[in-house]
């Protein structure tokens, strides 16, 4: 999901490159992923008051092979590493899973910090104690990257259709204060409702929902 809401404000601390693993690892690997459009983020996102966790990089290894049984995931990592912009991918963990994984796209991202500018495909957060639940089955967190990072290729493909959309949910927002009070299909007027579900119906339905079928996984049909 788009960073709406509470979250749109939030300050985020500079990043680093990505650094070489401390540990022996697989140098010809390590130098092919210096080359990759994705990178996976290792330091703190200061508003979220949480750090990354441990092995970062190893966990996008893990996370992203729960769904290399998806076509649709092999294609939007394709897209994403043929592209010249940067993804960044962070991967926080709090202890009463309040976070909810989400994308900052480029604007929101350097809005909130001027370093992130390099992040020129946006960041997808993925929260890792808050699974996707359809029904009454848990969703493998992989599933949730390759949402988070389907917005990544949403904004890549029309940066400006998906940052119109976002003006239209930031301009016509519940007030936080009043928002905090609310269930979260009443956190938004009418206007920001419809720009908000323009962008993540299309991301379900090109993106998350074949996934989910390709996994033999069940699909939402409405979102949240």
């Amino acid at each position: 999901m788009p960073p709406f809401g509470k979250f749109w404000t939030v300050l985020l601390k500079p990043v680093s490159p990505l650094a070489a693993p401390a540990d022996s690892f697989d140098k010809t690997r390590y130098e092919r992923m210096q080359l990759m459009t994705i990178e996976v983020i290792a330091d703190t996102i200061a508003e979220f008051n949480v750090a990354p966790v441990r092995n970062s990089k190893g966990r996008y290894d893990t996370i992203y092979g729960q769904v290399t049984g998806s076509s649709t995931a092999a294609m939007i990592i394709s897209y994403l590493t043929s592209s010249p912009k940067c993804v960044g991918v962070y991967f926080s963990m709090m202890e009463d899973g309040g976070l909810d994984s989400m994308y900052f796209d480029p604007k929101s991202a350097s809005a909130c910090n001027s370093a992130l500018s390099k992040y020129d495909g946006g960041i997808a957060l993925v929260a890792l104690d808050n699974p996707m639940w359809i029904g009454r089955v848990q969703i493998p967190l992989g599933v949730s990257m390759m949402h988070e990072l389907g917005h990544a290729k949403q904004y890549l493909e029309k940066p400006a259709w998906y940052e119109a959309l976002v003006d239209i949910v930031k301009n016509n927002n519940v007030s936080p204060q009043i928002a905090e009070s609310l269930k979260e299909t009443q956190k938004y007027t009418k206007p920001a409702q419809d720009a908000k579900m323009a962008i993540e119906l299309d991301n379900i339905t090109r993106h998350e929902g074949p996934i989910c079928t390709e996994m033999g996984k069940p699909v939402r049909t409405s979102y949240p």
